[in-house]
């Protein structure tokens, strides 16, 4: 099968601390890799018939740079699929740029004679390939372990809590940026897989810091991951919003304490998720309603007072009119308690 390839190499930190995150981010988040031209095998004329393409990510190890090209011993480890979304060239770094939506984890293996059009000499190639299935995170975690030993890996999620829907990522055109969109006032939570390269003899923490003005995260302060693998859940809250929306960083980060325990030691690898939270419309509509609810009665008992008067005999026209009211005034009141915590 023939299929777009994109390469990151382990000749700069940037590079691997891209593979890092390209494993951690949910699918149909877009990441942004950038080359020189003279990398990319297509004209510049014909890149932008590329956009919606089916493509590839590698990770190429042995791409020592203080090696000539014909010296450098490489190997290429696939890592997930993805689509080109939008292909931006400028002309004054001389950089193609790609935006990938990224897409399940896969193992494709590199037809033999293109070695032409792969790393070191292009970047950017379309290549055939062979699926060798291995296409669970785990595999591809383990099948690059040896590149980032002793770093703990992870794969993040948010669902939404109430429908056990995973939060798909949303695409900001005009920044060129990822993000996933939440609704004020509800309930989520973070789904995170963990895979640790090491023997396991040195315990790894993650770190996550956020803005608590705009969400609430019930997680402990560091998460000690002890064991190679796990799985984890924690709850996540969006605060309520005094505009009409708001956005909010989730940062991870990965730390060691030393032997005497005098310092933290932080892993060069990282991932970032981008919340955009918005004022819930429905809840918004649900507190005009109940509050106009809770009008009327109010208005209705207003009403009754003044047509009937309360010192005759009983009248069961008047208890059931006042039993209405006194149930729409209940029901509204217990309403917006229940919903807005307002008496």
């Amino acid at each position: 099968m023939k299929k777009i390839c994109f390469f990151s190499s382990d000749s700069r930190p940037l590079y691997k601390k891209n593979i890092f995150s390209i494993l951690a981010l949910p699918e149909q988040y877009i990441v942004h890799v950038r080359y020189q031209e003279k990398y990319v095998n297509f004209p510049s004329s014909s890149l932008q018939n590329l956009k919606g393409k089916e493509c590839c990510i590698f990770f190429t190890t042995g791409n020592d740079l203080t090696q000539n090209e014909k010296d450098r011993v490489v190997g290429n480890i696939s890592i997930r699929d993805a689509v080109i979304k939008e292909i931006n060239l400028t002309n004054d770094t001389g950089l193609v740029h790609f935006y990938l939506e990224l897409r399940g984890y896969k193992n494709w293996v590199i037809d033999s004679n293109q070695e032409h059009i792969i790393p070191p000499v292009k970047f950017v190639s379309e290549l055939n390939l062979t699926d060798k299935n291995e296409n669970e995170w785990h595999q591809r975690v383990n099948a690059l372990a040896l590149n980032f030993p002793t770093e703990l890996f992870y794969k993040l999620n948010i669902y939404n809590k109430k429908e056990n829907q995973i939060i798909h990522p949303q695409y900001n055109l005009h920044e060129k940026q990822s993000y996933l969109s939440l609704q004020d006032e509800e309930n989520y939570y973070l789904d995170i897989a963990f895979f640790h390269t090491g023997d396991g003899t040195k315990m790894k923490s993650l770190e996550i810091t956020f803005d608590n003005k705009v969400i609430s995260l019930n997680v402990p302060s560091p998460i000690n991951i002890g064991g190679l693998r796990d799985n984890r859940s924690y709850s996540i809250y969006t605060q309520s919003l005094n505009s009409k929306s708001s956005n909010c960083y989730i940062q991870f980060n990965t730390y060691e304490i030393t032997s005497d325990k005098s310092q933290k030691i932080y892993s060069d690898y990282d991932a970032t998720i981008l919340l955009e939270v918005d004022k819930n419309m429905k809840r918004s509509a649900q507190f005009g309603f109940f509050t106009l609810l809770t009008a009327l009665s109010v208005a209705y008992g207003k009403i009754l007072t003044d047509s009937y008067s309360l010192q005759g005999t009983f009248d069961l026209a008047l208890c059931m009119h006042t039993l209405l009211v006194a149930a729409l005034g209940f029901f509204s009141a217990f309403k917006l308690y229940q919903l807005f915590n307002k008496k």
